[in-house]
């Protein structure tokens, strides 16, 4: 074998060994570069707790949903730029256990039993860049600002007395914005599955609470009066984190399907006294979300 003939062999031998290795990370990139649309199920876990820690009332319970969302990974600014943008809306209900009392009175927990209407709405814009580890592996650290919504009907039933009506439909809008800073891990062990591992921690901010209501009546109890309609309430910041993870299946190069599981935690603080006796307590809310989509890689 001549020289020329040997340089060719070895040309084409590294060539080929170039594309084995970053076979695998073109296989990120493609998951990376895709418009997705998903079915969604969260389960809610909302507790809200007195000064002395006493449980106020819980709302539990899985609400369905579907999820939109776009993401790239191009060269753009410094090369693998990573940009992500989801839109999720849920509808559903939710198992409300909490008390007939309201603000300084706060009842007993547990006296009150009700299913109670629930929608939220999330937003989020993310951006990060990635990294290459080795032919398998991926890491992209990126910063996000999110937008979260929950309106909460709170139902009529065991409220309203036989012949003064304090309230009808009512319901309690929350609603907060936060930004925080992560880590995606992306695993691809072949050309069709990529494997990812998102963590972020940050803050709440701009987080409030309103209500709608009727007229408070005359001769109504006290209860009446975490029916009627209230204005904004500040509820102070609080850290925020959420993890997930995500397997990604690429049935062609452009169709691709995937699941994921999402756990995320935040907090509300007390707000200040409204309608005379009235005021939000301390809240935690705790999400569990599973997720089935279909996405286009482009």
């Amino acid at each position: 074998m001549n020289k020329k003939i040997q340089k060719i062999f070895v040309a084409a031998i590294l060539s080929l060994s170039a594309t084995q290795v970053f076979a695998d990370i073109v296989a990120i990139k493609e998951a990376n570069n895709q418009i997705g649309i998903s079915f969604v199920a969260t389960h809610v876990d909302y507790k809200e707790t007195l000064s002395d820690g006493t449980i106020f009332d819980t709302e539990k319970g899985w609400v369905p949903g579907f999820g939109l969302s776009i993401s790239a990974m191009k060269d753009v600014l410094f090369g693998n730029d990573y940009f992500e943008a989801s839109f999720t809306r849920l509808n559903g209900n939710t198992n409300y256990q909490g008390s007939r009392g309201a603000g300084i009175y706060p009842g007993i927990y547990g006296s009150l039993a009700q299913s109670n209407g629930a929608q939220t709405t999330d937003m989020n814009v993310r951006y990060g860049r990635g990294f290459v580890i080795n032919d398998q592996w991926m890491i992209t650290p990126y910063a996000e600002i999110g937008h979260h919504q929950w309106k909460r009907n709170l139902g009529t039933t065991e409220c309203i007395p036989t012949i003064n009506p304090c309230g009808n439909s009512a319901s309690e809008d929350y609603s907060n914005n936060y930004f925080s800073l992560g880590g995606m891990g992306q695993f691809s062990p072949n050309k069709t599955l990529v494997l990812s591992l998102n963590g972020s921690v940050g803050s709440t901010f701009n987080s409030s609470i309103s209500g709608k209501g009727t007229n408070i009546a005359a001769s109504c109890s006290y209860y009446c009066y975490s029916l009627a309609s209230f204005g904004s309430q500040h509820l102070g910041s609080n850290i925020t984190y959420k993890i997930s993870a995500l397997a990604d299946y690429a049935f062609t190069k452009n169709i691709h399907g995937n699941i994921g599981l999402n756990y995320s935690a935040f907090k509300y603080g007390k707000s200040a006294l409204f309608n005379v006796i009235n005021y939000e307590p301390d809240s935690k809310t705790n999400y569990t979300t599973v997720n089935v989509g279909l996405g286009y890689s482009f």
